[in-house]
């Protein structure tokens, strides 16, 4: 019998174990090849689910702008509508709330673009063709008053949850310091694994550093213009040792992450999280420009800023409950 307490056994198996990490990265490498939407040719129901709500939410996003810009994102709109025919040609269930939101989506394109006497004539012929319908409202933008949302922000936690929004138009009044720092400090009891805390927060009040990160995030271009205030979530790697905790870095920096965005919306302020999703070079810029080690995890930024008096957001429909639970 092998004494897993032998100095040996502990050397053997030290040995092996970037072989086993080779291994399992293998693993993730054709299950997100076989099962992502981008990679898979025979899409799935979900694949579609997922692909068309990126695009619509892309869409939507379009609508904010305070200056419309005509005609915007239609290699976008031909690819909803390409995955509405497969949908249909795969007996995919139509009434499915993400593609509902999606032609919901589209009927708001319409109707703004037909207020500003554009030409959107060949979505109008796509919808009446396929007969879909025109009653679901689920798609599009919401307006509302920043003395509404501070009011509900206040609430129960239940209010504050469904008073966050993605906000990507800011006053250009400063962002406080302190704001920041007790934001973080009620983040601070997010849950870790073993309790590790191995997240960092760095914050960017630099405006030209700040257009900088952005136009490599490349997210909220044409946006968040008056934006002084740029977090960056990271998790270092150095926190963790087994190699069954390879993902663990971006669990805990999710977690984190969430706990901030909640805190910073109690506090009165505007957030919006932005992806971190970057190319390899563009990360090791980001890293060198924020001051980064080889061994933090970029997990995403946040940008900040004090609402205006009116705000404008994405309408981003969830679904429901009995769609995404599942009782053993």
């Amino acid at each position: 019998m092998i004494n897993k307490n032998s100095k040996y056994y502990k050397i053997i198996k030290k040995s092996i174990n970037p072989f086993r990490l080779k291994k399992i990265y293998n693993h993730d490498f054709k299950t997100f090849k076989i099962n992502s939407y981008e990679l898979n040719r025979n899409k799935s129901f979900n694949n579609v689910r997922g692909e068309i709500t990126f695009l619509y939410h892309a869409l939507e996003k379009g609508m904010i702008h305070k200056k419309l810009r005509l005609g915007y994102g239609k290699e976008k709109i031909n690819k909803i509508m390409d995955l509405i025919d497969y949908s249909i040609k795969s007996n995919f269930d139509l009434n499915d709330d993400r593609i509902q939101t999606a032609i919901s989506v589209l009927n708001e394109y319409v109707r703004l673009h037909e207020k500003n006497n554009y030409d959107v004539s060949y979505i109008k012929e796509f919808l009446l063709l396929h007969e879909l319908k025109k009653d679901t409202f689920t798609g599009g933008i919401i307006e509302e008053s920043k003395e509404n949302i501070l009011r509900n922000v206040k609430g129960n936690f239940e209010d504050l949850s469904f008073s966050r929004h993605s906000i990507r138009e800011f006053t250009t009044d400063p962002i406080p310091k302190e704001l920041i720092e007790n934001a973080i400090r009620i983040a601070s009891k997010t849950p870790s694994v073993c309790n590790r805390q191995a997240w960092s927060v760095t914050v960017v009040k630099d405006n030209s550093l700040i257009k900088e990160l952005m136009k490599i995030q490349s997210g909220i271009n044409g946006m968040a213009e008056n934006m002084n205030t740029l977090i960056a979530i990271t998790t270092s790697y150095e926190y963790f040792g087994n190699i069954h905790e390879r993902n663990q870095a971006f669990i805990d920096g999710g977690l984190f992450a969430m706990s901030l965005l909640y805190a910073l919306t109690y506090l009165g302020v505007g957030t919006c999280a932005l992806n971190a999703n970057l190319r390899i070079s563009d990360e090791i810029t980001v890293k060198e420009k924020l001051g980064l080690s080889n061994a933090d995890n970029l997990i995403m930024f946040i940008a900040v800023g004090h609402y205006q008096e009116t705000v404008k957001y994405p309408k981003s429909n969830r679904d429901s409950v009995t769609k995404i639970v599942n009782f053993i």
